[in-house]
């Protein structure tokens, strides 16, 4: 399983004291109550619905968020923090072409600013446009290294555009720099596991996990990371079981339980796991990638073709 797709997801999550607001900047943002309180009283002050939107950022209101920047960009159509804002919330709406716009119309405003480079490089990143964004996002980690939206950006920049070496260096920093920044570690410690470096993914992803028991990619990958090393399967076994409980998706973690169960030796009870999983979820190859290898593994022939044969339809059915 490639769990480098994970290093792009630099963008949405966010810490319990600070917010990134517009233009990535990192502000300890307004408590939600006082800041609607605020606007009740201002209704006409640009700042105070800006303040508000940051405050609905926080709260991961993201829709919200767009919402009273746009009320600030009515009542001053030049506000700067107004048009960050609402890149930054298009961008967590999924928006990377509204992000876009709206980090042109800043750059307009103020050409040199590093947040605004960086809204402007993470949305073209978003877009796919590696080679445009990177130097979008290189000149703004230069202006300012404290952007840490922009910089694990750039890390993801530099792993997709194939500058791995530079990726890993440029992540081991931000891990140094954020020490408490969840995403940073994983971000590293994905890199590292990349590299071969299973240990120190493993004490990276452990970090992650510390600072945020919600990231459960990062405990999903923690769980990988020691079945690779076939080490403490029990712990890979709970990680696992917790990332299905909160997001199930298409059963690769409950998959994964179950086969944390078969490697620590209780071989019928993981396989049967294994095939309540690929029952609930039928179109999981990797629940019957090991479902095949776990059958082989027991010696039961008769599974393992059954697995066998039912990778190959899936195989067949991909659209050419």
């Amino acid at each position: 399983m490639n769990r480098l797709l994970a290093v792009s997801l630099v963008l949405g999550v966010l810490t319990a004291t600070w917010s990134v607001v517009g233009c990535g900047k990192r502000v300890v943002s307004p408590d939600l109550e006082a800041a609607q309180a605020r606007v009740r009283r201002q209704p006409s002050t640009p700042d105070a619905w800006v303040s508000l939107g940051e405050a609905y950022l926080k709260a991961h209101r993201h829709n919200d968020a767009f919402i009273a920047y746009r009320r600030a960009l009515r009542i001053d159509e030049h506000s700067f923090d107004a048009l960050c804002g609402l890149g930054e919330a298009s961008l967590r709406l999924g928006d990377a072409y509204g992000a876009l716009e709206w980090a042109e119309r800043a750059l307009q405003r103020k050409p040199n600013d590093p947040g605004a480079l960086g809204l402007r490089g993470r949305a073209r990143l978003a877009m796919g446009r590696i080679n445009q964004g990177l130097p979008d996002l290189e000149r703004a980690a230069g202006l300012d290294h404290s952007l840490l939206e922009t910089r694990l950006a750039l890390v993801s920049a530099y792993h997709a555009s194939r500058q791995s070496d530079r990726a890993l260096s440029q992540a081991a920093k931000l891990a140094t720099q954020f020490p408490e920044e969840a995403r940073a570690h994983y971000l590293y410690a994905a890199l590292l596991e990349a590299k071969g470096r299973l240990p120190e993914a493993e004490r990276e992803y452990r970090e992650a996990v510390r600072l945020d028991g919600k990231l459960n990619s990062a405990k999903f990958a923690l769980a990988l990371a020691l079945i690779h090393q076939n080490k403490r399967l029990d712990e890979a076994r709970r990680l696992a079981i917790e990332v299905d409980a909160v997001e199930p998706g298409d059963g690769t973690a409950a998959g994964l339980a179950a086969w944390a169960l078969f490697l620590s030796g209780k071989q019928e009870e993981g396989l049967r796991e294994l095939a309540l999983v690929h029952r609930k979820h039928p179109g999981n190859r990797q629940v019957v990638v090991w479902i095949k290898s776990g059958a082989l593994q027991a010696g039961n022939t008769e599974l393992a073709e059954a697995a066998a044969k039912t990778l190959q339809a899936m195989s067949a059915a991909r659209p050419q």
